[in-house]
């Protein structure tokens, strides 16, 4: 989530990794919620508590960590990777992310 109007807010995201699929549950997935944010040179990510997150209900991505986890979690290069994958992919968000504020 994000809005024109606020672009200093950045891109709020939540990001769930784990196993898929019809025998899986929510419960087998771990949820890192972020907020992307560009500068003039880079794109700079932030792991963020759970109530600062857009996306704190949607049960589906996981169990939401809180910041300190996020921050230690050995996957969360991966979840920078797929953020960076997402900025990459998806024309809404790249647009946002290099229009200057």
């Amino acid at each position: 989530m994000w809005s024109i109007y606020h672009p200093d807010g950045g891109v709020n995201i939540a990001i769930g990794i784990g196993e898929w699929g019809d025998e899986r549950s929510p419960g087998d997935r771990t949820c890192f919620a972020l907020i992307i944010q560009s500068t003039e040179d880079e794109y700079t990510f932030r792991v963020v508590e759970p109530d600062k997150s857009a996306w704190k209900d949607h049960r589906v991505l996981g169990d939401m960590l809180s910041r300190s986890k996020g921050i230690n979690h050995p996957l969360l290069s991966e979840v920078f990777a797929i953020a960076e994958r997402i900025i990459d992919e998806h024309p809404a968000i790249g647009e946002y992310l290099s229009t200057p504020s």
